[in-house]
C-alpha cells in the first residue's frame, strides 16, 4: 500500500505532465499563428526579455485574430 507521500508525489507528477502538455500546446499554437519556430518562441519567452516578448506575441495574435474576424 502506498504511503501518503507516494500518493502526493504521483499526483504532483501528473499535474506537472498536464502543465507541460498545456505549455507545449500553447507553444505549438503560437508557432502556427506567428510562423516562428517553437524553439524560437521558447527561447524568447525564457530570456530576460521574456515578458516583453510575451506582450509582443499577444499583440500580434490579437491583431491577427481581429483582422480575421473583421
Amino acid at each position: 500500500m502506498p504511503t501518503p507521500s507516494h500518493q502526493v508525489g504521483n499526483g504532483t507528477n501528473q499535474e506537472t505532465e498536464n502543465c507541460l502538455d498545456s505549455f507545449l500546446g500553447a507553444l505549438e499554437y503560437l508557432s502556427e499563428a506567428t510562423g516562428l519556430s517553437i524553439e524560437d518562441i521558447a527561447d524568447l519567452l525564457s530570456s530576460k526579455e521574456g515578458p516583453v516578448g510575451a506582450m509582443v506575441l499577444a499583440g500580434h495574435l490579437q491583431t491577427t485574430t481581429k483582422a480575421q474576424t473583421d
